[in-house]
């Protein structure tokens, strides 16, 4: 299942037949291929021909997310801390900070687990180490936050580069490669975004999408880079949801025509599955004023989801109710499941994501949004609302429900969206495009055959 269509996504929602489930939680991947390949032999609804399909791409991928023994862990934890060993690595495991599936016999470990552990902080019984960088990331951040609380509303002017190219193993001289660089989409707190420069031809998608970005086609010769040079301005408003804030709001207050469509349900992962209705309605509660309900899912997750690397998106078949049974979860789980659980109270709610673009550090991020009147749409960080609460800053965790740092640059207004310029292959992320997505007329490209790059060349204050 090379070809890609994007409509066949939803047919994740659908669960499998018994028979492959108990192959593949056994970890015996053949036996489950073998059980697929026989069903789609015979008659099936579409639907199910397409959730079956999908689940062979899945058991191809599984192995390379999920590569190392339980020794290959211990062996790369004591590369950075020497102590490590094997009763640690259970003792985690008891915990639930090291993820894992059963295959062919033992447990393997997800390929990010070194990385998990090390993030875990506190959580910890061995020594802890000092990151300066890190150190320094939180002081600007904090400092910003701080200004943007002070100032009520402040204003900054980003520029930033992206790249994306073709390891050369992978490069073949002739082959036609298409590229999709995301841009910024003209959508709040973003606007005034200019192309500045860009490499060759390149069609750029319009302004208002939500899911904008920039597309190279080129039969290539020799290898280069492909590059795109933005700038945007990004404007910050503090909430705090007080009765001053409310009556500044009513005057700017534009109701939104369209928010009637961020409270249904998009499969596979926007599902209301009856646990997290169950979940739900504990949160809610009596409460009617949905800026005090989305206050109560924001508290659940940033207190109780602990930040996790993850698997791939596209192994995954239910994003939301994954990270509610399992309190696990990146910044994009925690958004999803913060928008799922916020559309069942009956509350507006949507996904935003692109790049975290500190002058320290630049990288991929998801965050959400809710609707509420008279403060229109408003954005909710979770995972940094987590990271807060662990730090113990109750004043940061309280910013990101509700304001937004300027070190955003949101390309993607919705989840899971077909580019402008449809893709053919699989792509690297189904979910979104955050760092960059290429293909030839043949095949799609996997994550370790390109690299991608992102720096923010500028950032300014500017005057309100």
């Amino acid at each position: 299942m090379d070809r890609f269509d994007h409509g066949k996504l939803k047919a994740l929602a659908l669960s499998l037949p018994d028979e492959i489930e108990k192959y593949e939680n056994a970890g015996l991947f053949e036996e489950a291929r073998a059980a697929i390949l026989r069903r789609l032999d015979g008659d099936l609804i579409p639907e199910m021909r397409d959730r079956l399909e999908l689940e062979l791409y899945i058991l191809k991928l599984l192995p390379v997310q999920f590569p190392y023994t339980a020794e290959q862990v211990v062996e790369q934890m004591r590369k950075e801390i020497p102590s490590f060993t094997m009763d640690h690595l259970e003792q985690m495991d008891r915990q639930g900070f090291a993820e894992w599936i059963w295959a062919n016999g033992e447990k393997r470990y997800i390929h990010n687990t070194a990385r998990n552990l090390m993030n875990l902080g506190k959580n910890v019984p061995w020594p802890q180490k000092e990151d300066p960088e890190e150190e320094e990331e939180k002081k600007v951040l904090k400092e910003t936050c701080d200004l943007i609380r002070r100032e009520g509303r402040a204003a900054w002017k980003l520029r930033v580069r992206a790249s994306l190219s073709v390891k050369e193993e992978a490069f073949k001289k002739g082959d036609q490669v298409t590229v999709h660089l995301p841009v910024p989409s003209e959508a709040a707190p973003v606007s005034e975004v200019q192309i500045l420069s860009h490499s060759g031809n390149a069609a750029v998608d319009r302004p208002d999408s939500v899911f904008r970005s920039i597309c190279f086609r080129e039969t290539m010769q020799e290898n280069h880079p492909f590059f795109v040079e933005y700038e945007y301005k990004v404007t910050c408003v503090h909430h705090d949801f007080s009765d001053e804030d409310r009556s500044r709001s009513v005057s700017c207050f534009r109701p939104d025509p369209a928010v009637g469509e961020y409270l249904k349900e998009e499969y596979p992962h926007i599902h209301f599955t009856p646990y997290l209705k169950e979940l739900a309605k504990e949160l809610k509660g009596d409460e009617t004023d949905p800026v005090k309900t989305a206050r109560r899912i924001y508290d659940y997750i940033t207190e109780n989801v602990k930040y996790s690397f993850m698997r791939i998106y596209t192994i995954m078949k239910d994003i939301p109710d994954y990270c509610a049974r399992n309190l696990r979860g990146d910044c994009g789980v925690q958004a999803l499941t913060f928008i799922t659980l916020c559309r069942i109270c009956g509350i507006p709610a949507k996904w935003q994501s692109g790049l975290y673009v500190h002058p320290n550090y630049v990288g991929a991020h998801d965050w959400a949004m809710f609707y509420a009147e008279p403060y229109g749409w408003v954005p909710v960080d979770p995972s940094f609302g987590g990271s807060a609460f662990r730090d113990g800053d109750e004043t940061r965790r309280d910013f990101y429900f509700g304001s937004q740092d300027p070190f955003r640059m949101a390309a993607n207004q919705a989840f899971m969206q077909e580019f402008f310029i449809p893709k053919k292959f699989w792509p690297i992320d189904t979910s979104d495009n955050q760092t960059g997505e290429a293909e030839t007329q043949d095949r799609g490209f996997a994550r370790g055959e390109i690299e991608t790059g992102q720096e923010l060349i500028s950032w300014e204050k500017l005057q309100l």
